[in-house]
């Protein structure tokens, strides 16, 4: 028992005077640095917002002039527009006889002239619209004459579409419809007798009428069941009124606005010197607080380095703390185990006493009153002590084991 108990101390070993001062170095440095980053914070939200403070002022002091210029540039940008709006308006005059899509030059000829219409009179805005205004009945002819002709070409496709659609529908009776134009009536005959045609005649006509609405004001139908007719809603020169109208070239360009007419401004004047020796001073001051946001930064960055290397230190001091604890308790379980084997060797030499003692009385060496009691003597003492060596041994190991290093 007192070996197994003196055999293995349990007070772990103290850190080395080497690293007790290492460690409390860092723990310093480390509380130095906390406390200089918690200054440094403060500093910083001084230099912020008295920095905030100098950027408001100035942009207080800097708005009505930023004002004026939003003014001057958006009455310029007016004016540019205005002065190109004419230039443009007197090129499309130019070259009126040189249009080639009609349906291109009555947009762009509408939208000048709707952009002009807008102001009041002036001699150039009138100029320019005078100009245009010279063109538009000339668009307004050629594009009447186009149109002109597309109705025809559609009526010619009317006509033809309809006899097409007979034919189809009546292939042994193919050639018995025909359909033809004269100026704006469709006239179509049909020859032979179809059954029911008398019924769906008139309905028929009204189908064409409103399906070719636009190209006829009158489609006659003759069959044997009679004569029909109908006459669209709207006829070629209701609708080809209605496409100039839609197109704006129908009605005068010149027309007189309401709104002033944009004219070229003046730039801003300067500020006042009382002004700019305010706005030199406010950036002045405000150089000064962000040149000392940069050495903020740079503390910041010197104190952050300095707290990396106080942990590292730390770090350092304690992984060979742990690494000498370590070493101590492998010593000290390499002790109990080496306590556990000298028990068992304690019990192994009690039995084997034992069981020769208890032999040699058996085999008539001597008589058992006179061994067996030496050998129980024996034996018993080396059997318990190494019993007791066996339980303090592996108690030691465990608790050894549990120990933290702190």
């Amino acid at each position: 028992m007192s070996l197994a108990l003196s055999g293995c101390s349990l007070t772990p070993p103290p850190r080395s005077p080497e690293d007790e001062r290492a460690l409390q170095r860092a723990r310093s440095q480390e509380r130095k640095a906390a406390a200089a980053r918690e200054q440094l914070q403060q500093e910083w939200q001084a230099t912020s917002s008295e920095l905030a403070r100098l950027q408001a002022e100035l942009a207080a002091l800097d708005s009505p002039q930023e004002a004026a210029q939003q003014v001057y540039r958006a009455q310029s940008l007016a004016f540019e527009s205005y002065e190109n709006t004419i230039q443009a308006a007197l090129a499309f005059a130019r070259s009126c006889d040189d249009q080639v899509d009609l349906d291109v030059a009555a947009e762009t000829g509408a939208s000048l002239a709707g952009a002009l219409a807008e102001y009041v009179s002036e001699p150039k805005r009138d100029e320019a619209l005078k100009a245009m205004e010279r063109c538009r009945p000339a668009l307004v002819k050629r594009w009447r004459k186009v149109m002109n002709e597309t109705v025809l070409e559609l009526q010619r496709d009317f006509a033809v579409a309809i006899e097409d659609v007979f034919d189809e529908n009546n292939p042994y009776s193919r050639g018995s419809l025909t359909a033809k134009t004269k100026g704006t009536t469709l006239n179509v005959r049909m020859r032979g007798n179809f059954e029911g045609r008398a019924r769906h005649s008139q309905e028929q006509v009204d189908m064409w009428c409103e399906s070719g609405s636009g190209l006829f004001t009158k489609i006659i139908l003759q069959n044997s069941q009679g004569t029909f007719s109908c006459k669209p809603d709207e006829g070629p020169k209701e609708l080809i009124a209605t496409i100039l109208e839609e197109s704006k070239v129908n009605t005068s360009w010149v027309v007189v606005g309401v709104q002033p007419t944009p004219s070229k401004p003046e730039p801003p004047p300067p500020a006042t010197p009382e002004v700019q020796e305010r706005r030199v001073e406010l950036l002045a001051a405000a150089r000064g607080l962000e040149s000392g946001a940069a050495q903020i930064d740079a503390r910041a960055s010197e104190i952050a380095q300095d707290e990396q290397q106080a942990r590292q230190s730390i770090e350092r001091v304690d992984l060979r703390h742990k690494a000498r604890g370590d070493e101590w308790k492998q010593t000290k379980i390499k002790r109990a185990s080496n306590t556990q084997i000298a028990g068992g060797v304690f019990v192994g030499i009690g039995g084997v006493v034992l069981l020769g003692t208890v032999g040699a009385s058996q085999a008539g060496v001597a008589e058992p009153g006179d061994l067996i009691p030496i050998g129980v003597g024996v034996s018993v003492p080396l059997v318990v002590t190494g019993v007791l060596l066996l339980v303090g041994g592996g108690v030691r190991k465990k608790r050894v084991q549990e120990v933290v290093f702190r």
